[in-house]
């Protein structure tokens, strides 16, 4: 048998040239772990991270891993999750109303149900996407309520809205902090915030307005 060397010598090709050629061409050996991580990202369309890969690989198959060792094998096999960009969504029929940021960034608040903030987080379940809708007092970061629907719309958002009134019954207005998605700014969310906050005990203050950031 002849020595790669002796071979190269015969033919003149330099050893960088050679090394450098087999690097490129020769097909790397996929370990079973590597599959098994390329599978789940292809069976979850790409929509989960590296730490919902490494529970499912515990979960399903009983391999537990270090989740950087799992996201360096997404990165090899550019199987990482694909956020989709957000996009301003406006809701047909329906106007949007900008407000000031009265919030400010003052993320504290002095006693319970002077300042709410309220959020939608997406949920990807199985084959199909969930939206939890959720308010929570910043005196103490406590979830006043939460919603949980297969629908991102503006029923979500008043229902979450109508709970926590109903189980706190605030006796002071309330400033409720939202992002400037077209559920917060549509009509039929400022008008049930706005109609909570007329039968409160201080109407003249600017609390209860909803405050997109």
């Amino acid at each position: 048998m002849y020595k790669i060397v002796d071979i190269l010598t015969v033919l003149e090709v330099p050893k960088a040239t050679y090394y450098r050629w087999k690097k490129k061409y020769t097909r790397s050996v996929v370990s079973p772990l590597e599959e098994v991580v390329v599978l789940l990202c292809e069976e979850s369309h790409f929509h989960y991270g590296h730490r919902k890969i490494k529970a499912l690989l515990k979960r399903r198959h009983g391999i537990e891993v270090n989740r950087k060792t799992v996201q360096k094998i997404m990165q090899k096999y550019q199987v990482q999750c694909q956020i989709k960009v957000k996009r301003p969504k406006y809701l047909n029929g329906e106007s949007n109303i900008v407000v000031k940021n009265i919030l400010n960034r003052e993320f504290t608040a002095t006693k319970p149900n002077q300042k709410w903030v309220t959020d939608i987080t997406y949920l990807p379940y199985g084959s199909k996407m969930l939206y939890l809708s959720t308010i929570i007092d910043l005196y103490n970061n406590e979830i006043v309520t939460y919603k949980v629907s297969e629908s991102q719309d503006v029923d979500l958002v008043k229902d979450t809205l109508s709970e926590a009134v109903e189980k706190r019954k605030p006796k002071e207005g309330i400033l409720i902090h939202t992002d400037q998605g077209s559920v917060y700014t549509s009509y039929a969310f400022q008008n049930l915030a706005k109609k909570n906050a007329s039968s409160q005990a201080c109407p003249e203050k600017e609390t209860a307005m909803i405050m997109p950031s």
